[in-house]
This record gives structure tokens, C-alpha cells and sequence, in this order.
């Protein structure tokens, strides 16, 4: 009998042990493009918020500057060397942080890429806005107000960042289904901030300067801080109002912009909803379930005539508190 109760003892034991093991706590890895904007802030209350009522870990780390495409390679295989369950990444590059993955997928780390898409095959998913369809929906808002006619340009951000690439294609190609829209400039890039995006728009300006002012109707800027650059220069410029700025994302400064007039229109993402999913999905993934391989999270319009619509002002003014 004694020995019998010993080695039920000994089984409870094991179980409790077994149970401690496939119960511990889920460790994921999330690597934002930079932490710079607000829109990484607002992805990163979202993975906050899914780690919180996923009831697993999340680490998240990122470079402090935009289009740090050495600094993040570094960062995401350091943090590959830390054997989390699953990887959230954001990358800056679309070839440049193959690297990185292919190496988590040889240590059987699943990965799910957010935001921008990767050229690689060793992910488990891709979220994301569909950047070409959301370059497309500005032109069409931009040709509205357009009457159809007039001259365009275009800022472009950072060569080789997919997303972008993918907004300034889609709202290329669908402008030109407006034979009255001559598109003036399209090969400027902004850089990594508002201060040379500011550089950048006044670059654009300059050529197109008259007698009777500027023969520039409308501009259309694929990020947010390229959004916020060419404002400025529009502004000094004395063209807020006359030259029509559609942008992408929203901060609190393009969000006041909109407000005042000094913007038409942004396109803007749901980055909470964005980071959520990213780690919803590494969580399923780390737990061996199938995934949607694609899934693309609409982007909407913001103009002054919607902007306080609680609707649109909750996308654009969300709660960040599970930061705190």
C-alpha cells in the first residue's frame, strides 16, 4: 500500500510539473519600424492591450530613430537570442531584415509581420493596412477636390520601405485615371523627419513659384511626418487653403492642422487595432494555431467635415493608458 501511494505521489507530482510547464507564461517580442511617433505609440498601446487580456508577456523594443535599418537588424536578432515564443516585427526594410527572420525561423520562432510587408517566407502572417488601396482612396478624395484639374505633387518617403512604396504607387496609378491632373513632381523623398520634409517640400515648391504665386493645386505625403513637413512649408509659403494637402496618419499636430484648415484630408490606420492583432496572432501562433495569413485593416478618410464624429475622433484621439 505504501509503496502504491508513493507512486501515485510521485505521478501528481509529475503532473503538477507538466501543468506548471505548458501553463508558463508566454514571452512575445515586438519590434516596432521606431518609437519616434505617435503612431508606434499608438501600435504599442495595442500590443499592451492584447498581451494584458491574453495574459502573456511582451516585450517591445525598437530603434529611436526612423529607418535605423542597421539598429533594428541588431535589435531583433538580440532579442531572438532571448528564445521568446513568438515574434512581432515592423520591418523598416522589405529584403533588409530577412536576416533577422530567417533566423528565427531556424531557432522555430514564428514570426508575424505588421505594418510592412517583408520579402521573405518564413512568417506565419501579415497584418496590415492596404497601403495600395489607401494611396489609391486619397487620389480619387484628392481628385474631388480637385474639381479633376490642376497640378499634383507627390513626397515619397524613405526608399525601399514597403508601405510607402505601396501608398505613393497606389495613389500614382489612380491619379492618372485623371487626364486633367498633371502630376508636377513624384521622385522628391522627405527623409526621416518633419525638419526634411520641411526641406524636402520646400524643394518641390520652388520650381513651381510665379509671378501670381505657385502653380501647385495639391500634394499628397505618404507619412505622418512627411505630412507634418510639407504643412510647414506650405504654410510659409502662404498656400494653406489655396493648395489642397492630403496626408497619412494623424498625430495630435495633423490632427489640429485638419481642425484649422491647414490639412484637407488623412488617410489614417488603426494602429491600436494593428498592434493588438500582430500579437493576437504570435500568441495563436506560439500555441501552435492556424493563423490568417493575410488580413488587411481598412484606413478611412479624415476630413474637417467628420473629424469630431465620435467615431472617427476615438481613431484618431485613441486612449494610450495602458502605456501607463
Amino acid at each position: 500500500m505504501r509503496t502504491r501511494m508513493n507512486v501515485l505521489a510521485l505521478i501528481i507530482v509529475l503532473l503538477i510539473c507538466g501543468c506548471g510547464r505548458q501553463s508558463k507564461t508566454l514571452k512575445i517580442a515586438v519590434v516596432p519600424m521606431h518609437q519616434s511617433i505617435f503612431y508606434w505609440k499608438c501600435v504599442h498601446e495595442g500590443a499592451v492591450k492584447a498581451a494584458r487580456q491574453l495574459h502573456v508577456d511582451v516585450t517591445w523594443q525598437g530603434p529611436l530613430v526612423a529607418n535605423d535599418r542597421s539598429g533594428q537588424i541588431d535589435i531583433t536578432d538580440n532579442l531572438i537570442g532571448t528564445v521568446p515564443n513568438a515574434l512581432v516585427l515592423a520591418p523598416v526594410d522589405s529584403k533588409a531584415l530577412s536576416g533577422p527572420v530567417d533566423n528565427a525561423f531556424n531557432a522555430k520562432i514564428p514570426t508575424i509581420i505588421i505594418d510592412s510587408a517583408l520579402d521573405d517566407p518564413h512568417q506565419q502572417a501579415f497584418i496590415a493596412t492596404d497601403n495600395l488601396a489607401a494611396g489609391k482612396l486619397a487620389a480619387d478624395y484628392m481628385a474631388k477636390r480637385l474639381n479633376g484639374k490642376g497640378n499634383v505633387a507627390v513626397l515619397r518617403g524613405v526608399e525601399g520601405t514597403a508601405s510607402t512604396d505601396a501608398r505613393e504607387k497606389g495613389f500614382l496609378e489612380q491619379i492618372a485615371n485623371y487626364p486633367g491632373i498633371k502630376i508636377v513632381s513624384k521622385n522628391v523623398r522627405g527623409g526621416e523627419n518633419s525638419e526634411t520634409a520641411r526641406a524636402a517640400g520646400e524643394n518641390i515648391l520652388a520650381p513651381l513659384k510665379t509671378a501670381n504665386g505657385y502653380d501647385l493645386q495639391g500634394v499628397f505625403c505618404s507619412m505622418e511626418s512627411l505630412t507634418f513637413g510639407m504643412m510647414l512649408a506650405l504654410d510659409n509659403a502662404g498656400l494653406t487653403g489655396k493648395t489642397k494637402l492630403v496626408g497619412f496618419d494623424f498625430s495630435d499636430q495633423l490632427v489640429r492642422g485638419v481642425d484649422t484648415g491647414h490639412i484637407d484630408a488623412l488617410i489614417a490606420q488603426d494602429p491600436v487595432q494593428l498592434g493588438y492583432l500582430g500579437v493576437a496572432a504570435a500568441v495563436a501562433s506560439a500555441r501552435g494555431q492556424a493563423v490568417e495569413k493575410l488580413h488587411y485593416i481598412p484606413a478611412v478618410i479624415v476630413t474637417r467635415d467628420n473629424l469630431h464624429n465620435p467615431v472617427m475622433w476615438a481613431r484618431v484621439s485613441p486612449d494610450l493608458s495602458d502605456l501607463n
